[in-house]
């Protein structure tokens, strides 16, 4: 199964962004997602 991590984050959406994943119609994939803080809280204090 394919799957987009979350290294792949853009803060801009352009046309000129490339796709980094193709998939076909049906099939099945994984998205990885940030949080709106990409890891900078880890813990609640």
């Amino acid at each position: 199964m394919k799957r987009l991590t979350r290294n792949h984050s853009i803060f801009a959406m352009d046309k000129q962004n490339p796709p980094v994943l193709y998939v076909d119609s049906g099939e099945r994939f994984i998205v990885e997602t940030e949080d709106c803080f990409c890891h900078q809280i880890v813990e609640s204090d």
